[in-house]
């Protein structure tokens, strides 16, 4: 028998004994009033008869006691007249009865029951037999203790049967997390039910694919840093066997800029990292600024002509402003006009505009373009597509990963189409309410 069952069992067992004795008391308070009832309607009428009659007799005492002698019920509720002096009581019952009431009292197993005439006699009645109420049809057919286990057992058998399917998918639930502990990491339970537990279900599977995603892209991203990080380290050491083993001091000084070369690679695809792992997780709702879109194409103007000075850049913005983090719109920015500078031919067209409430910035060139079948890939850490960009260019595969992820802490999407000039054109898409807004202005 499990735990929960027993906890079940016992709290619905607790409270319906308590019910139980609940009724009983009411029954017996109900009956106990209905008693009252019964006997004072009875025994009032014997009180004013006696206070009547001795209102209308004289003094002598023997005459008295007969004639409220007479008024008593033979065998129920035989009547005597007492004076006051000759009752011993208390002065709790003495003021019950100056107040009018009657005083019952229980003597030997006996009710008795007095009454105030005047204030010298008193009328006695007792001993007193218990006017016979009515009594109940019986509704149970068993005793109440027979009926009450008869109730238990019939309800634990009920309880053990609706806890049992509940008590198989928790275990298959807890069955299913300490699997996923273990390293299962494609461990996923049930959720065949529309209840709490579905929920639950449903809410560990997603748990589960979200840290199963995270663990996979883990892994994939620490063998591909190790693939990357093998070829600078290897012209590296190369580099420094080279170094060391010539003596002439021109050979000399083309290894030693070979690995400050080497050096450079490696840093930048190290701060490539650290930014690319920031933006998992970092919430840019409360840095937006407003942004000019003439001053931030300016600077993009400006970093192809340190580039490549023969590119041509071409601007359509409308002196528009946006709102959104500058750091890392720039940065977003940047990254797409640096590879339309490497791939391009020439040519880099810049524009941005506003529909339906999302602003929209977008880098065109006119190089070979990106085929269809590999705009989604492109995205993807450390991906190079070699048969339509040259590797000798550079780059450290993160930065259109480094895009989508700005692109998706500023709840928008990154878009890559064909261009009209032949090339890739990337759209960056955000919405024109950020998440917090700020007075300040860049």
């Amino acid at each position: 028998m499990s735990a929960l069952f027993r906890r079940i069992y016992s709290a619905i067992a607790l409270i319906l004994i308590f019910l139980a004795l609940i009724f009983a008391l009411l029954i017996r308070y109900e009956v106990g009033k209905q008693v009252r009832e019964r006997t004072e309607s009875l025994v009032l009428p014997i009180v004013e008869n006696a206070k009547q009659t001795l209102a209308e007799m004289g003094p002598d005492p023997v005459d008295r006691w007969l004639a409220v002698e007479e008024l008593g019920i033979p065998d129920q509720f035989p009547t005597q007249l007492a004076l006051r002096s000759e009752l011993d009581l208390s002065s709790s019952e003495t003021r019950r009865l100056e107040a009018g009431n009657l005083l019952a009292q229980q003597r030997d197993g006996e009710q008795w029951i007095y009454a105030l005439l005047n204030q010298d006699e008193i009328l006695v009645i007792g001993p007193m037999v218990r006017p016979e109420l009515p009594r109940p049809p019986a509704i149970l057919p068993f005793p109440p203790p027979v009926t009450l286990i008869l109730i238990l057992l019939i309800m634990g058998v009920t309880i053990f049967f609706i806890i049992r399917p509940l008590e198989k998918r928790i275990h298959q639930l807890a069955d299913s997390a300490e699997q996923f502990g273990r390293g299962a990491w494609d461990t996923r339970t049930a959720e065949s039910h529309q209840d709490a537990l579905g929920d639950l279900a449903k809410t560990f599977n997603q748990m589960a694919h979200r840290i199963e995603t995270l663990i996979l892209g883990q892994k994939n991203l620490l063998s591909a840093v190790s693939h990357e990080l093998r070829t600078p380290i290897s012209r590296l050491l190369f580099a420094v066997d080279e170094g060391l083993s010539t003596a002439d001091p021109a050979h000399k000084d083309r290894m030693l800029d070979r690995i400050e070369n080497n050096l450079n690679e490696m840093n930048e695809l190290i701060g490539e990292l650290l930014t690319w792992s920031k933006l998992e997780h970092e919430d840019l709702a409360g840095q937006h600024q407003t942004l000019s879109i003439s001053a931030l194409f300016g600077e993009m103007a400006q970093m192809v002509h340190e580039l490549q000075p023969k590119t041509r850049l071409t601007q359509n913005h409308e002196n528009l402003s946006v709102r959104a983090a500058p750091r890392y719109l720039k940065r977003a920015l940047s990254n797409l006009v640096t590879n339309a500078v490497r791939y391009g031919d020439g040519r880099i067209w810049l524009s941005a505009y506003e529909a339906d409430q999302h602003w929209h910035i977008s880098v065109e060139d006119n190089g070979p373009g990106i085929p269809i079948a590999e705009r989604e890939r492109i995205f993807d850490p450390f991906t190079r597509l070699d048969s339509s960009r040259n590797v000798a260019l550079g780059g450290t595969g993160l930065g259109l990963s480094i895009v989508r992820r700005i692109m998706i802490r500023h709840h928008g999407m990154v878009l890559l189409e064909e261009s009209e000039h032949g090339g890739a054109r990337f759209v960056l898409v955000f919405p024109k309410d950020p998440p917090q807004e700020t007075a300040d202005t860049v």
